[in-house]
């Protein structure tokens, strides 16, 4: 029998998700109807990943990423690659889970997909934005206490950077100060505030910026508290590099095998807007777009073009004079990958212009993605995706804004217990008074 990633036992958490915690011991945690509809959908997606999987091994080590409690990436790790299956299967192909092609298991690619009567290798990989200096499990742990904590009056705080001294902070002081900063911009009707600095004898340091909180169902902003945000990823530049690093590493490891490869590629830390931008640029060149406005990606222009930090710049795809690795045949992107991201139209599939002869992926294999495709004059067209991952993946319509929590901030539990505990101190005085 195929276990759970999630047991079915009452919960009766109602708050926001921690820093601290990773987001399946959140999810495991909250009683909100959110996180309930979320732990279904997950467990029904890995046991239809482990009943296609021959290997015990490999559906074991999926359970185990899904269900890290210390490290937060894991998680995201196991979730592409078993919403992978189902976009996979879920086009009408054939789709075969951690084929082996050699006796050691060394060459193993998480899928491998028939279409188009060829044989394509699927490989996944959610690559990270570099994660910020002061990201410290001790620094997450000092904003669960000031979401906590602290009252904002109407702002979301924002971390920028923290240094502990030889001492812990003093938090009676940390909370005045905080308080008393966004009580005065509050007063005053400021709309943010950049570069507020705290700072302790001891050596302890905080800089924050604080912003105006917007109601989230106004400004679609689903954030998992509702105080602020930590930011506990960030990108320099665009995080193309990143991106072409993952696709790079990929496309070395199963170039021998000889056959198409498609990389799944979900990317954490790079804001959505900077999705088809920061995929480009990785597999393409910083200089790939047409800057006529025409919406044409020329490739020739960025070849001749290179110059300086541009010509030593790295992209996964290379140029036309100088392509690499042309046994990928495509990239199928997620910017900003997540479980409460999917549902959103922003899945892309980049050909790549200079696959080798053979290894050319069909166009329209995956109508949930916009898609990118060269002519022979290596100029780009973009076509609108046909298909919602909704409806593969079976998820409420309007995901996830239709199943936000309602829930009250504190369990039932707590506040019949709070109710009693103020009946018995009105009775008691009461009894007093007599």
């Amino acid at each position: 029998m195929t276990r759970l990633a999630f047991e079915h036992k009452r919960r009766k958490f109602h708050g926001p998700a921690k820093d601290a915690e990773t987001q399946f011991a959140h999810l495991d945690r909250s009683a909100c109807r959110h996180s309930e509809i979320a732990r279904n959908m997950v467990n029904a997606w890995y046991r239809d990943f482990a009943d296609a999987c021959d290997s015990p091994r490999k559906s074991k080590a999926q359970l185990n990423y899904l269900q890290d409690t210390k490290r937060a990436n894991p998680f995201n790790e196991a979730l592409l690659e078993i919403i992978s299956f189902q976009l996979l299967s879920g086009t009408g192909f054939d789709v075969s889970v951690d084929p082996a092609f050699d006796e050691e298991g060394r060459l193993s690619p998480d899928f491998l997909l028939q279409a188009d009567s060829r044989d394509f290798l699927v490989e996944c990989t959610v690559r990270r934005a570099q994660e910020q200096p002061s990201t410290s499990r001790k620094s997450a742990q000092l904003w669960d206490w000031i979401n906590e904590e602290v009252d904002p009056h109407g702002y979301r705080l924002f971390i920028s950077r923290v240094t502990y001294g030889t001492d812990n902070p003093r938090r009676r002081n940390l909370k005045r100060a905080l308080e008393r900063k966004t009580e005065q911009l509050d007063s005053q009707g400021e709309e943010a505030y950049y570069g507020f600095e705290y700072r302790e004898d001891a050596g302890f340091e905080l800089e924050l910026s604080l912003h105006r909180a917007n109601r989230m169902k106004d400004d679609g902003d689903h954030h998992p508290r509702a105080i602020g945000k930590y930011p506990t990823v960030f990108t320099w530049g665009d995080g193309s590099p990143l991106l072409e690093d993952a696709v790079s590493d990929k496309a070395h490891r199963y170039r021998e095998l000889n056959k198409p490869l498609i990389v799944v590629l979900g990317s954490g830390g790079i804001h959505a807007h900077q999705g088809a931008a920061s995929l480009l640029h990785g597999m393409l060149g910083r200089n790939a777009y047409d800057k006529s406005g025409s919406r044409h990606i020329s490739l020739l222009a960025a070849d001749l073009n290179r110059s300086g930090d541009d010509r030593r710049a790295k992209a996964a795809f290379g140029f036309l004079t100088e392509p690499r690795n042309r046994n990928i045949s495509a990239v199928l992107y997620k910017p900003d990958f997540g479980l409460w991201s999917i549902g959103k139209t922003d899945w892309l599939l980049l050909h790549n212009p200079f696959a080798l002869t053979g290894y050319e992926s069909p166009r329209g294999l995956f109508p949930f993605a916009h898609e990118i495709w060269f002519d022979s004059s290596y100029r780009a067209e973009l076509t609108a995706a046909k298909q919602s991952d909704l409806d593969i993946l079976n998820l409420p319509e309007g995901w996830p804004t239709s199943v936000e929590c309602d829930c009250d901030p504190y369990s039932r539990e707590e506040i019949d217990a709070a109710a009693a505990r103020l009946m018995d101190e009105f009775l008691g005085r009461n009894e007093e008074g007599r």
